[in-house]
């Protein structure tokens, strides 16, 4: 599960971070078969940023969603659905009526994705057009080798859970 799901969500969040892991969590369950059929693995980078990823194939229940926290907001992807859901913190305030109440409001956007598809599909295509074409793929030895690294991280943090 984490080395051949994951791990694409993984190289997704190793991009938008774009700094190094500091602190890795993670559980695997393997309840229904001999490798994992759960992953949960939070990941908190130097650059402050937050990633919590989930992947599962447990019966028809396939999730492969990654959240990842901000100062002022929460990203939600949905790599399944192919959907980005962002909550952006607007104003959080206490009302004063005697009771400690917290009022807080957000933005919600959920932005368009102009090129969708079956991941993995489009990410072999782009490979076979680069060497074709002589040009760097998407996701070059670097990016794999890195996005390799941190799976092993989670896979080393679920067996010390």
């Amino acid at each position: 599960m984490v080395l051949d799901i994951m791990i694409h969500d993984v190289d997704l969040v190793l991009w938008l971070a774009r700094s190094e892991p500091v602190r890795v969590n993670a559980d695997v369950s393997a309840s229904r078969s001999d490798t994992e059929d759960l992953a949960v693995a939070t990941v908190v980078f130097r650059s402050g940023l937050v990633a919590h990823m989930t992947a599962t194939r447990i019966g028809q229940y396939e999730v492969r969603q990654v959240d990842i926290l901000q100062p002022e907001s929460l990203v939600n992807i949905d790599l399944l659905r192919q959907a980005i859901t962002i909550r952006h913190k607007a104003t959080a305030e206490y009302q004063g009526t005697g009771v400690s109440r917290l009022k807080e409001a957000s933005v919600v956007e959920i932005p368009y994705l102009e090129h969708r598809g079956e991941s993995l599909c489009l990410e072999l295509r782009d490979f076979v057009e680069a060497v074709g074409s002589g040009r760097q793929p998407l996701v070059d030895g670097h990016t794999g080798v890195a996005a390799l690294v941190l799976c092993q991280r989670i896979l080393e943090a679920a067996k010390q859970d």
